[in-house]
């Protein structure tokens, strides 16, 4: 089993949630105020580490088997790379993060103010 932090489609409702249908959800987490949180192409969002300007991000902790976790990094795209996060409390977990090459190039919206996709997501909907 692994903790997988979840903030965009892998969450309840969303696209990709199929792959870990029936796995324990452990609630609702917000991730250190260590990261900066990116729209990519509108279709998914991104951590990324911040120096010194980040804010704690909404998303879904869940402790995953390793045969959905395989699943559920399928449906991952390639702008994104697993990494460990550190969580509100201190403690760790899995998260897919921005790849430094993609944050590079400076083309994807930050939208850290939002606090979370769902919340992002719901503004474009307004």
């Amino acid at each position: 089993m692994a903790l997988m932090f979840l903030n965009g489609d892998g969450m309840r409702g969303g696209r990709a949630h199929y792959t870990i249908e029936g796995v324990p959800l452990i609630g609702e987490r917000r991730t250190a105020p260590r990261y900066r949180f990116y729209s990519v192409r509108d279709e998914f969002p991104a951590l990324y580490p911040a120096a010194g300007d980040g804010q704690p991000v909404l998303g879904e902790l869940y402790d995953v088997p390793m045969g959905p976790l395989r699943a559920l990094l399928a449906t991952e795209p390639p702008e994104l790379e697993l990494s460990i996060i550190e969580l509100q409390g201190g403690d760790l977990s899995f998260a897919m993060v921005l790849r430094d090459a993609e944050h590079a190039r400076g083309i994807h919206r930050d939208i850290t103010s939002y606090g979370g996709w769902r919340a992002y997501r719901a503004s474009l909907r307004a």
